[in-house]
């Protein structure tokens, strides 16, 4: 797997880690680090609206780049029981914006998660490329690029984070979504992963490291991606964190 399927196929950025409770409001001021600093990478990614019915109905809501506006639209994204309306404290927040482009680039979040036990879910931070259109290619300038994984990294601390394609995250075990992480082009482990898997042509970003699979992302060898997810995965199953 090499060449077209990169090019083609719909590319993400993800962001995860496990239990961290958090208000609201550092939640948002983490939102507003975040989307501060995308759109300081990338054009693509500086305006931002919240989801409608219709795309008219969303462009008639921008996303204010302000700690007030976030913290009510996180406050928003809480979770409640079908029955009694009882607030489930420990399922945090999650909101939804997209770029106001059609094909446009969407954001998930989920943050401020901190159940225990089976069934809990991690936090996590999605944000949706798509395809790579001609609007959309200055996004994969590695540079560019490296400078969004940045700002993921310095605003949400994840254990892991990656610059992938479905295709190949799809040939990666997904069992190991909790254990390790999910190799792609680009892929940032927090420093005790970093540490475990001793990957030795990474680059210093952060707390962690930053390993790049090539230049170009039409050039990655998928093959030395799921490499590098099994050297990981087995340095994590000898060692859990």
């Amino acid at each position: 797997m090499k060449g077209n399927c990169w090019v083609m196929d719909d590319w993400y950025i993800g962001a995860y880690w496990g239990r961290r409770r958090e208000s609201a409001g550092d939640c948002a001021g983490r939102l507003l680090k975040f989307l501060t600093s995308v759109g300081s990478a990338s054009g693509e990614l500086s305006r931002w609206f919240l989801k409608g019915w219709t795309r008219r109905q969303a462009l008639n809501s921008p996303v204010a780049l302000n700690e007030q506006f976030l913290t009510e639209l996180m406050l928003q994204g809480r979770q409640y029981t079908d029955f009694g309306h009882e607030l489930i404290e420990d399922l945090g927040f999650r909101t939804a914006m997209w770029n106001g482009k059609e094909p446009g680039v969407s954001l998930r979040v989920g943050v401020g998660r901190f159940g225990k036990g089976p069934g809990s879910v991690s936090n996590n931070v999605v944000v949706d490329i798509g395809t790579r259109v001609d609007d959309r290619e200055s996004l994969f300038e590695l540079g560019v690029a490296e400078q969004v994984m940045g700002a993921v990294v310095a605003s949400w601390d994840p254990d892991w984070a990656t610059w992938n394609n479905r295709q190949v995250r799809d040939s990666q075990e997904v069992a190991a979504l909790g254990l390790s992480a999910q190799v792609g082009w680009l892929t940032y482990l927090s420093a005790p992963r970093a540490k475990l898997a001793k990957i030795h042509d990474a680059q210093p970003m952060g707390p962690g490291v930053l390993v790049v699979a090539a230049d170009k992302a039409e050039d990655v060898d998928a093959e030395r991606v799921i490499g590098l997810h099994r050297t990981l995965r087995r340095a994590l199953r000898a060692t859990p964190l």
